[in-house]
């Protein structure tokens, strides 16, 4: 593992993944991944990722979606491909119809969004290895206007990375891009978290008692790791 407060990186087996602080565009990747609606008609709103696809490659990427879905509404979870500008590919990732919103809904962790956009992630990591890609990007799918929690997001996706790692028979550069700062540590923390939990319990955390009041009371509201190491790194960060 190798860090700096905008760059973190992690080699599972063939997967060398990226979790980095900045804009999808400016990262230097075979595939892009596009966080979109099931009708793939890309916004107008230049804000999202999908705008910025329709203004940068829209003459070329809006028609090969009208293409794939005849001017149907696919079912939720569909990933499409097209081509894009300087990328090989760029996938496609409709996780909600149209008409469906996180604020509209009795679900407001959004799992069972949650759960088609990891399907998605699966999909699109399985398909970069078949077109031979050497590196995809994602964003926090479903963490802007649509208002799901970045911390959720980060958990489900370092969970299925983690486990396509272990069936990754190709190398791949996986980037996970967090547009905004102040949102690195939740995602991190959510995301590496996630993969200490699903370790066999080795010890627990003794905690330091260090007569700080603002350290110890964080220690006993936050730090819950099985792994002494994160625990301890939390604690320090936090000092």
């Amino acid at each position: 593992m190798s860090t700096d407060s905008s760059h973190w990186q992690w080699t599972l087996g063939n997967v060398n993944f990226n979790v980095v602080q900045g804009d999808l565009f400016k990262i230097h990747v075979d595939a892009i991944v596009n966080s979109e609606q099931t009708d793939f008609n890309l916004a107008w709103y230049q804000s999202t990722i999908s705008g910025r696809i329709r203004r940068e490659f829209g003459v070329e990427v809006q028609p090969q979606l009208m293409e794939q879905t005849q001017g149907e509404t696919m079912p939720v979870g569909t990933v499409l491909e097209t081509s894009g500008g300087r990328y090989r590919v760029i996938f496609h990732a409709g996780f909600h119809h149209p008409q469906s919103w996180l604020c509209d809904t009795e679900d407001e962790n959004g799992t069972e969004h949650l759960s088609v956009i990891r399907g998605c992630v699966r999909q699109i990591l399985n398909r970069s290895l078949e077109l031979n890609l050497k590196s995809v990007a994602f964003p926090l799918i479903g963490c802007g206007n649509f208002g799901l929690s970045d911390a959720l997001l980060a958990s489900e996706f370092f969970s299925e990375l983690f486990q396509f790692s272990n069936d990754a028979k190709e190398p791949l550069d996986v980037w996970l891009t967090v547009y905004q700062p102040e949102l690195m540590q939740s995602v991190v923390q959510a995301g590496v978290q996630t993969w200490l939990e699903s370790l066999p319990s080795t010890s627990s955390w003794d905690p330091l008692r260090l007569s700080i009041p603002y350290l110890d009371q964080f220690e006993q509201q936050v730090v819950r790791s099985n792994h002494t190491q994160w625990a301890a790194w939390m604690a320090v960060r936090y000092a």
